[in-house]
């Protein structure tokens, strides 16, 4: 199952490395899953929400995700952005709605 998340900011904190902040979009998120931007593919290696560390975040839950291997700059281009986890290791596009209007994607269903 997917879970879109939305980026808020990235920050690079001492001790703990790279931190995305974000709001849950849609389904779960939980520990171990998925996201593979630009051919490299990191996993949730811990959620914080509220200054404690959880297993899992649902819709609406404002968290710092924790990834492995993080690429500072690569995560920096996801700020403001909606981003898709997984269980598996698929690439998912992501683009946001100023995107897909720019590209036309709404004008079908106009």
């Amino acid at each position: 199952m997917a879970t879109t998340i939305h980026i808020e900011d990235v920050f690079r904190i001492s001790g703990r490395n790279i931190v995305l902040t974000g709001n849950v979009k849609s389904a779960t998120l939980s520990l171990y899953m998925n996201l593979n931007i630009e051919g490299k593919s990191f996993h949730v290696e811990k959620i914080e929400m509220h200054h404690k560390f959880v297993h899992e975040a649902h819709v609406g839950d404002n968290i710092g995700i924790f990834l492995s291997n993080p690429d500072y700059r690569l995560f920096l281009k996801l700020a403001g952005h909606d981003v898709t986890f997984t269980n598996d290791g698929t690439e998912v596009t992501h683009i946001d709605k100023e995107e897909k209007l720019k590209k036309g994607f709404f004008r079908k269903f106009k």
